[in-house]
């Protein structure tokens, strides 16, 4: 497999979050961005996205690179390389009853990020939510719906809630701190009144997804890059040979990584940061 030496690191594996990172504020990948990873994976490498949204809306969103690569989905829960699944780690009838009951207690309602083998349904909705508060979620409003017309096939990837942080904050220390095995984290949301929290089952993460690809692929550790910017990215960025934090990164990845970029995902952080590791020239870039 080629790879691109940096001093005496060898990297042959370059995994990047989508939101906050490799996406603006916006959800576009910039034109800088897609230039220098269309330009790298010419070089041969091997570049995975790595992200906690449903894989049907992944590959919308990055369709303007001009190759096909592999879509680490759901924080982990699911993984495919060409539409073939090489993870898919559901959560489990208790815990996902455990948590539903939970969130009862806080006087919340998860919605649910599932795995539906026709590729109908992406989100499953509590009954009475309106589909469009969800919409940036899915590639099409067809693709949700409510708890009551959930099919027994749907397998869930991740629980998730989209609250005032006090509950949130209240309802993860519970499951958290009471024993119950799973994977979870609390995250910035998408407004400045809520935050995110979302519950996996036990393994799923981005970090042990990575693992599993790069033992497939016959890649090390230290030959790994990892890029991104929320508290979900954290095991991922301790696990790499090279974990960068983007500018708008949480403190608590900044913290974890080995480089913190100057720029953020509005800056074309990405694309600059890697430019500088690979020693990739503006006129190199330019050409692809």
């Amino acid at each position: 497999m080629p790879s691109i030496n940096k001093g005496f690191t060898m990297y042959k594996l370059l995994c990047i979050d989508l939101d906050g990172t490799l996406l603006d504020n916006e959800k576009n990948i910039s034109s800088l961005n897609v230039k220098v990873l269309n330009t790298l994976n010419k070089k041969g490498i091997d570049i995975v996205i790595a992200t906690g949204r449903h894989f049907e809306k992944v590959a919308e969103l990055i369709s303007p690179l001009n190759f096909d690569c592999s879509i680490i989905a759901n924080n982990g829960a699911i993984a495919m390389e060409e539409e073939e699944i090489f993870i898919l780690n559901p959560v489990n009838q208790d815990l996902l009853q455990t948590v539903i009951a939970k969130g009862k207690d806080y006087g919340v309602k998860p919605y649910l990020h599932v795995f539906d083998e026709d590729r109908k349904t992406s989100i499953v909705i509590p009954d009475g939510d309106v589909k469009t508060a969800h919409a940036g979620s899915v590639c099409s409003l067809n693709h949700i719906c409510h708890y009551k017309d959930m099919k027994k096939s749907f397998q869930v990837l991740t629980i998730v809630f989209l609250e005032n942080k006090n509950r949130i904050s209240a309802l993860y220390s519970d499951i958290v701190n009471g024993g119950y095995a799973c994977e979870a984290h609390i995250m910035r949301g998408f407004r400045k009144d809520v935050v995110m929290v979302e519950f996996l089952e036990k393994g799923s993460n981005k970090a042990s997804a990575i693992r599993h690809y790069a033992t497939l692929k016959g890649i090390k550790r230290e030959e790994i890059i990892t890029i991104g910017d929320e508290n979900n990215d954290i095991d991922m960025i301790k696990s790499a040979g090279l974990g960068i934090a983007m500018a708008n990164a949480t403190k608590s990845l900044k913290e974890n990584a080995d480089r913190i970029s100057s720029y953020s995902n509005n800056d074309s952080g990405v694309g600059k940061e890697l430019m500088d590791i690979f020693h990739l020239t503006m006129e190199e870039v330019e050409r692809n």
